[in-house]
């Protein structure tokens, strides 16, 4: 049996493409700033900011207790933010190459499909929440009690 035969003839690009190739190290760019951004950007919402809220209206919650709530969970995202992004800063690889090697090419779907899933809940809630705001800017400007 020759080396020839064991050779891919042909890439299926359902497993690889470039999408899915790892990065090489000089083109990975995050740096401090770049993180920072991602955990401000998974903590600052305005959904955050109403459940801030909720806590001092129907809890009677200090703002000092707030603040520490908040501030722990800062610390959580920012802990699982770092823990699921190790490998791809180390080795260049994204998410969907990660899922495979724990789950397999098909058991990667699940993943997907549940990212997929939260992603639209979370932009239903935000969208609420946002047109909330406006609804109540556009009454307050209108001097029309909501």
């Amino acid at each position: 049996m020759s080396t020839d035969d064991f050779r891919i003839q042909q890439i299926d690009t359902s497993l690889h493409n470039e999408d899915l190739a790892p990065l090489s190290p000089d083109k990975r760019k995050w740096g401090w700033f770049e993180i920072f951004n991602v955990w401000s950007n998974d903590i600052q919402s305005l959904f955050g900011y109403t459940l801030a809220a909720t806590l001092f209206i129907s809890y009677g919650l200090s703002g000092w207790a707030v603040l520490a709530g908040i501030i722990l969970a800062g610390f959580i995202v920012m802990f699982l933010v770092q823990l699921t992004g190790k490998p791809s800063v180390k080795y260049g690889i994204p998410f969907p190459v990660m899922a495979r090697a724990s789950m397999g090419v098909r058991g990667a779907n699940f993943p997907a499909v549940v990212r997929g899933i939260v992603a639209i809940f979370w932009y239903g809630v935000q969208t609420y929440f946002a047109s909330t705001a406006v609804a109540l800017l556009i009454n307050s400007l209108m001097d029309n009690p909501a």
